[in-house]
C-alpha cells in the first residue's frame, strides 16, 4: 500500500502543486502556477463526489542498467484511480486495490490472487498526511525552480507549449530532479504530459506521465463498497475474477 500511495501521490502532486517564487513574473511560469492553483482546489473530493485520474506512467532506466538486445527497456503502466472521501480504487494490469473504511481488497492479476483484510484504523488519515508531506516537498522543489525553455510543439494533432523548468543546483542535490517539462495546451488550459529528468544520483534516468483523463466530479459507475468491486450480493467473485482465489485475514 505504501508503494502504491507513493507512486500515485507523486504523479498527482507533481501535477497539482506549484507555489510562486521570484519567477512568478515569467509569463509561462504564471500560466503553470494559475493552472496548478486551480487544480489544487479539486485535489481531494468533497462528500458525495469522486475524483478520477487515468494516466500512463513510464519509468525510464539508465542505459547501463537495462539493456535488452541492444534496446533500453522502460517500464510503463497505465493507472486508473478513483478517489472518494471514504473510498479508493486503483487499477493496473498487474495489481488492483479496492478500499473503503471497512475492507481492503488487493488483486494480483498475474497470480490470480485476491487478498482481503480489514482496513487498518486511521488508514485514510495516513493517506492525507502523506499527501500533505508530498505537497510540502513539491512546494519546496518548485520554489527553487525557474522556467528555462518554452517551445511550440505539435502533440496529438494540436499545437501545445513545451514549458521546461530547471531546478536550482542545491535543490537538485536534495530532490535528485534536474528538469520538469510540461506539455501544456494553452487553449484548453490543460496539462497533457509531463517529463521529469533526474540527476545522475537517481537510480532512474527519468519519468514520463501522460494524463489520459481527469474528472474532478466523476459521474461514472463506482461500486458502493470495496467488497462490491470484487463480489456480488451472494458473496461470489464477479465474472471478471473467474478463476481467481481469495484469501482473508483480519
Amino acid at each position: 500500500m505504501k508503494v502504491m500511495a507513493k507512486v500515485l501521490l507523486t504523479g498527482l502532486l507533481l501535477w497539482t502543486t506549484v507555489q510562486g517564487n521570484a519567477q512568478s513574473t515569467n509569463k509561462y511560469y504564471q500560466v503553470l502556477q494559475n493552472f496548478m492553483d486551480k487544480m489544487k482546489k479539486v485535489q481531494f473530493p468533497k462528500p458525495g463526489q469522486h475524483y478520477l485520474m487515468h494516466m500512463s506512467i513510464k519509468m525510464i532506466p539508465k542505459t547501463n542498467l537495462a539493456v535488452y538486445q541492444g534496446k533500453v527497456e522502460s517500464k510503463e503502466a497505465k493507472v486508473k484511480m478513483i478517489v472518494g472521501t471514504h473510498q479508493l480504487m486503483y487499477e493496473t494490469n498487474q495489481v488492483s486495490i479496492y478500499q473503503d473504511r471497512q475492507w481492503v481488497f488487493q488483486v494480483f492479476h498475474p497470480q490470480k490472487l485476491i487478498l482481503q483484510k480489514n482496513t487498518p484504523k486511521g488508514m485514510f488519515n495516513q493517506h492525507l498526511a502523506y499527501a500533505k508531506k508530498m505537497t510540502q516537498m513539491q512546494n519546496e522543489l518548485f520554489a527553487q525552480s525557474k522556467v528555462t525553455s518554452v517551445k511550440d510543439r505539435m502533440y496529438k494533432g494540436k499545437k501545445i507549449k513545451l514549458i521546461t523548468t530547471t531546478v536550482a543546483a542545491e535543490a537538485q542535490k536534495k530532490f535528485k530532479v534536474k528538469t520538469v517539462t510540461y506539455f501544456f495546451d494553452m487553449q484548453k488550459q490543460k496539462l497533457e504530459k509531463q517529463v521529469v529528468k533526474f540527476t545522475p544520483a537517481h537510480t532512474l534516468s527519468g519519468q514520463e506521465i501522460v494524463y489520459l483523463q481527469l474528472s474532478p466530479n466523476y459521474k461514472g459507475y463506482v461500486p458502493a463498497t470495496a467488497k462490491a468491486a470484487v463480489m456480488n450480493t451472494q458473496q461470489r467473485l464477479l465474472p471478471k475474477f473467474r478463476g481467481y482465489s481469495i484469501e482473508t485475514s483480519h
